[in-house]
């Protein structure tokens, strides 16, 4: 049986000091890896997730 699977994150909503501002989870992101490359303005960025499971982005 094939199933459906959606490379797009699950969006929620949440409040913080009087705004909506969206929320991903981490393991949404990085899936089954450590690491994500995000393209922002034409440059590229590095977010890792270290041993510590602490999230480092970098340029």
């Amino acid at each position: 049986m094939e199933q459906n699977q959606t490379c797009e994150p699950t969006l929620k909503v949440v409040e913080i000091k009087h705004a909506a501002v969206h929320a991903v989870e981490s393991r949404e992101l990085l899936r089954d890896g450590r690491q994500l490359v995000i393209l922002h303005g034409g440059q590229r960025y590095l977010l890792r997730q270290t041993r510590d499971n602490k999230l480092i982005l970098t340029k």
